[in-house]
């Protein structure tokens, strides 16, 4: 079901899980999957219930893992650059930093500037 729904069905099935269950579909999820398909699924709910933050998130990932990833940073934010002034107030709402100043310190050179340039 998870793989077949759009956005908003995928909202309304969160929704309704939890007003039957009781707990939210991430709880079932944890429990009962491992691995990548948990991965999987707890991205598809996450993008369901907040695609931005989703996002805001998987950028502070690229920018704090061990071995920065400039490529997933330019595959997140290029085609998103209509939304980027949302993915930023996310990033700032859940991390309590500006994402511009911490690709300015997570990042280097052209990289950087051409980055920086691209979303804003």
């Amino acid at each position: 079901i998870l793989g077949t729904r759009n956005h908003n069905q995928l909202k309304l099935i969160c929704d309704e899980y939890k007003h039957l269950s009781g707990h939210d579909l991430e709880y079932a999820i944890e429990k009962e999957f491992s691995g990548h398909a948990k991965d999987g699924l707890l991205a598809i709910v996450a993008t369901a219930r907040n695609l931005p933050a989703y996002f805001a998130e998987q950028l502070h990932h690229c920018m704090t893992a061990g071995e920065r990833k400039n490529e997933q940073l330019v595959r997140i934010l290029v085609p998103r650059v209509k939304v980027v002034d949302t993915i930023m107030q996310e990033y700032s709402k859940a991390y309590g930093r500006d994402l511009k100043t911490d690709i300015s310190e997570h990042t280097k050179g052209v990289f950087k500037e051409s980055i920086l340039r691209h979303i804003h």
